[in-house]
Parts: structure tokens; C-alpha cells; sequence
């Protein structure tokens, strides 16, 4: 059985609850980024959640940025900045790869939310593609819901998310050797590569929206 090995001396537990410690740990720093060797583990969402609030609530970090879609962390910011979204439906719609659906992730937010109802300045920002890995629906789903209410006579030209999306997968079926229905088309679609599903995509957009005068 092998011997247990000591850790180098510059590796110590540090308490993530005490501001003196994580002050002298950060120093001057304007970003403090926290790393963790896999996603959904309870204890490192916990020892997140608790970092993440002595930052912002003791040393006065005012944004927190997730790997998480930006269209969906757009949402978190409004709800924490006090809309009426339920938690529930926010942990579901407010992030990409179901990170929200964590008790710690949930518990991380609301504290946000507490420190703004309080008086404090925070804000949070996803720093991802939508979509859980590359669809536009989120982010037109915003810009739908802008419209209607800023703009209405204009929203009712802007399609509804699941509708455009329907359509743009029917679009890229001729180019999708084999293809034989949506169903199939959008699975097929999944296999091109990101950034050129996405260039496609933005040309089916432009060409929809420029050319022909969506209704």
C-alpha cells in the first residue's frame, strides 16, 4: 500500500468564510477566477457559493460571470436585480447544461438577490454561447420579449423562437444528404461543427428577416 505523500507548503486550507483570509489571498486583484476539476459536484458548487459571497459581500465585487450561455445569464441578472421570475423556472431557463438545477447554484443566486435587495451593487453576466452549445433561440427569445414591450407593432413581426427555429432546421435539410424530416434534418445538424452551424444559421436569419419580411 503506498505511503501517504505531504503536500507542498505553499498548498494550506484556507477558510472561504473569512474575509481577512481571502483579502490577503486576493490582494489588489479587479478578477478573481474560481476553478473546479469537474462540473456538478456539490461540494465544489458549496465552496463556490460561499466564495463567491464573501467576495461579493465583504471586498465589493459587483459582477459575477458563469460559464453559462449569455442570453440565459441575462435573465439571472434581471431576476436578481428583482423580476418576478419563480427560482424554479429560472434555474431552468437562466442556464446552459442544467448548471442552475443545484441546490448550491440556487442558493448562490439568491444570495445575490438579497445583497441587491439590501443596497448592494451586483450584477451577473454568462459568458457562453446560448443555448447549450450553440442555438440562437435564447437570444431571440430576449429580443422577442424586448419588442413587445418597447415596440409591440414591430414584435408581431419577429417570430416566436420554436417556430424560426423549425424553419431554419427545415432550411439546412437540401444540404443535409439523407435527411428525411425535421426530426432527422436536426440531428443531422448537430453534426456540423459549431462555428460553421452558426455562420449558417446567421445567413438563413439575414436572408429570412432581410429578404423576405417575416410576418
Amino acid at each position: 500500500m503506498p505511503s501517504m505523500i505531504d503536500l507542498p507548503e505553499a498548498v494550506r486550507r484556507l477558510p472561504g468564510d473569512d474575509p481577512s483570509v481571502l483579502a490577503d489571498l486576493v490582494g489588489d486583484a479587479h478578477v478573481v477566477a474560481i476553478g473546479e476539476n469537474n462540473h456538478g459536484v456539490r461540494e465544489f458548487g458549496a465552496l463556490r457559493a460561499q466564495l463567491v459571497r464573501v467576495l461579493v459581500r465583504e471586498l465589493g465585487f459587483g459582477v459575477v460571470a458563469l460559464e453559462s450561455g449569455f442570453a440565459e445569464g441575462a435573465r439571472v441578472d434581471a431576476w436578481i436585480r428583482g423580476s418576478s421570475d419563480d427560482l424554479e423556472d429560472l434555474a431552468r431557463d437562466g442556464f446552459t447544461f442544467r448548471a442552475g438545477d443545484p441546490a448550491e447554484m440556487q442558493s448562490l443566486i439568491a444570495g445575490l438577490r438579497e445583497h441587491h435587495e439590501a443596497g448592494g451593487r451586483v450584477r451577473f453576466a454568462g459568458l457562453d454561447i446560448p443555448g447549450s452549445g450553440g442555438s440562437p433561440d435564447p437570444a431571440l427569445r430576449l429580443v422577442r420579449e424586448h419588442l413587445a414591450r418597447h415596440a409591440p407593432d414591430a414584435a408581431r413581426h419577429h417570430p416566436h423562437p420554436r417556430g424560426r427555429a423549425r424553419r431554419l432546421r427545415r432550411a439546412v435539410l437540401p444540404a443535409l444528404p439523407g435527411a428525411v424530416g425535421v426530426r432527422q434534418g436536426a440531428s443531422l445538424t448537430r453534426r456540423i461543427p459549431g462555428p460553421e452551424r452558426q455562420q449558417l444559421y446567421g445567413r438563413i436569419l439575414v436572408r429570412e428577416t432581410v429578404g423576405q419580411g417575416e410576418s
